[in-house]
């Protein structure tokens, strides 16, 4: 038997994101695979997920998972002092040469770049697209682009997310709005969205199914596949596999990170441009373009 822990980023469950993805990804491999045995600590705070780290360790979990790289030197430190303990932080890159350690990391310009297409393609037809962003890191800044976008000052405020989205909206015009701004301050954006009758690409996971009140507005969303690549690790782990020392990386080619649907706004969306994203996908896929090189 396995035991094995999943800790929340600071965001804790109910995060509509990331961390529910990934713990569906557990649960999953649990349900199908017998000698996983799961445990799920939620965190609130920093100090939460260091709690909880502990806790996992006092109860001699064999594969302990961390989401997201706040803790990266945490668990990078709690792998090398428990040698007997596996250790898998996701959405973080790290150097490491620890046999216990291992990192996901999800090549999200694969997915962003086909993505900004089809926002362009829609600006096209208004003129503006802008991003609303929770944080600044190189997960997101990845491209020089021309755009308009703003960084909230709190991924879970919900007035930072409205605020950033009205002054994208009334400033500079946009017509459709790149959300990733994280639980409420996602919410607070894409409500003014919805309000002002703009459109979003949502980030992360389908968010057509997150915020069910307002999905009209999503043309798309750029996915993270946390619970394919939770599921792809544990059950590995259950046949006693772990790749440790090394980052895996999750992407178009795998199925770790890709595009929704059109949802309610299919209708709208021409064939020549759905053919022209496959046609994206599969110059990526076939390395003919390089969405980090692009443009440069």
């Amino acid at each position: 038997m396995y035991r094995v822990g999943l800790i929340s980023n600071a965001m804790g469950w109910d995060d509509l994101g990331l961390n529910d993805n990934a713990k569906y990804g557990l649960e999953y491999a649990a349900a199908y695979y017998s000698n996983i045995i799961p445990e799920y600590k939620e965190s609130l705070t920093p100090a939460d997920q260091i709690e909880n780290l502990n806790a996992l360790l006092e109860d001699s979990c064999n594969l302990i998972i961390v989401i997201g790289g706040a803790m990266d030197s945490v668990i990078f430190a709690a792998a090398d002092a428990n040698p007997e303990t596996d250790f898998l932080l996701i959405d973080s890159p790290a150097d490491s040469t620890l046999k216990n350690y291992q990192n996901i990391v999800f090549d999200v310009e694969e997915v962003a770049f086909p993505g900004g297409y089809l926002a362009a393609w829609y600006a096209d037809r208004s003129d503006s697209i802008a991003p609303v962003a929770g944080w600044v890191g190189d997960t997101i800044h990845q491209r020089q682009v021309e755009s308009s976008g703003v960084y909230t000052s709190r991924l879970s405020d919900y007035e930072d997310g409205a605020a950033a989205a009205d002054s994208l909206i009334e400033g500079t015009s946009a017509d459709i709005l790149f959300v990733f701004a994280g639980t409420d301050g996602s919410l607070g954006a894409l409500e003014k969205v919805a309000e002002n009758e703009k459109a979003a690409i949502g980030a992360c996971t389908d968010r057509y199914y997150t915020y069910t009140d307002i999905r009209e507005i999503f043309l798309s969303s750029c996915i993270k596949r946390y619970d394919y690549a939770v599921a792809d690790i544990v059950i590995e782990y259950s046949g006693g596999l772990f790749r440790g020392n090394r980052t895996a990386h999750y992407t178009i080619s795998n199925q770790g990170v890709w595009m929704a649907g059109y949802h309610d706004l299919l209708d709208i969306v021409p064939d020549s441009v759905t053919d022209n994203i496959n046609r994206i996908f599969q110059y990526i896929m076939y390395n003919e373009i390089d969405p980090l090189e692009w443009g440069e």
